[in-house]
């Protein structure tokens, strides 16, 4: 873990697991756009890992450079300074290791639900065989078997996410890149995206940045949480999960629960009071 976000954390639960491989590695990014008003500065000196099977939400307020992260981690942009690694390799361009869900579904009308998940697998020409045959494996842990044949239009909001979530790893990708997936979706259809989405997780073990502005949603879902500050981005915490999975919506009503969410919740408090760390 980072030295210089641990100097900083609050007391946390920790979960005593065996150490596993680092997938990911952050190295003291920092990015500044240029504008017509001069240099603006979105990320500094942001600096994490993520291990191979785990969860890690980057929880932040609005504007402070999540989305850029994830366009960073998927190859769009190339920081200012510093570097992102995958499997030690540096991120320059778009890879089939990286698997992208965006905050909309975006699937083709004129296409089919199978048809719209084999859009990545065609894109890298992997075997087709082989790609529809993991296609309706996925298809069925999100409980879409049996709409391979329907057309978007014909799907609810939450199904239509669960056709981009599919799509996002159809070709088996080291990691997972999730920008809000389930912001647009109403209360309830959110808390039921969340308990498919750990189930998926459960079943693939895939390596997660899920990138999100909700404290409950962050506490939920991950394995860790990565803070972020006001723009510019930089990490002020690091914090475990340490409550067992899998999880349920009476997790939420869970006393560490709770204490984890009051404890992200306090961050957010300190930036917003002018109490900064």
């Amino acid at each position: 873990m980072n030295p210089k976000v641990a100097a900083g954390r609050k007391t946390e639960l920790h979960l005593q697991v065996a150490p596993r491989p680092q997938l990911l590695d952050l190295d003291d990014i920092s990015l500044v756009y240029n504008t017509k008003t001069g240099p603006l500065a979105a990320l500094s000196n942001l600096h994490f890992g993520v291990a191979e099977g785990e969860f890690v939400s980057v929880l932040g307020p609005s504007g402070c450079g999540k989305s850029t992260l994830l366009k960073i981690l998927s190859g769009l942009v190339l920081p200012t300074s510093g570097e992102a690694r995958l499997s030690g390799t540096p991120i320059t361009k778009p890879s089939g290791d990286v698997g992208v869900i965006f905050q909309n579904p975006n699937l083709m009308p004129w296409r089919t639900v199978l048809s719209n998940v084999l859009i990545c697998a065609e894109a890298l020409h992997m075997d087709a065989r082989v790609a529809r045959q993991r296609a309706a494996e996925l298809l069925g842990m999100v409980g879409l078997k049996g709409f391979e044949g329907n057309y978007p239009r014909e799907l609810s909001g939450g199904m239509q996410q669960r056709v981009a979530l599919v799509r996002g790893q159809v070709h088996d990708p080291k990691i997972l890149l999730m920008d809000e997936p389930f912001s647009a979706l109403d209360a309830m259809t959110r808390e039921r995206m969340g308990i498919e989405l750990q189930q998926l997780w459960l079943e693939t073990r895939k390596s997660v940045v899920f990138i999100t502005h909700s404290i409950p949603e962050a506490a939920f879902l991950s394995d860790r949480v990565v803070v972020l500050s006001g723009r510019p981005g930089r990490a002020i915490a690091d914090i475990d999960v340490a409550i067992p999975r899998p999880r349920t919506l009476d997790t939420m009503n869970d006393p560490r629960f709770l204490d984890i969410c009051s404890q992200l919740r306090g961050y957010f408090t300190q930036e917003f009071d002018g109490t900064k760390k």
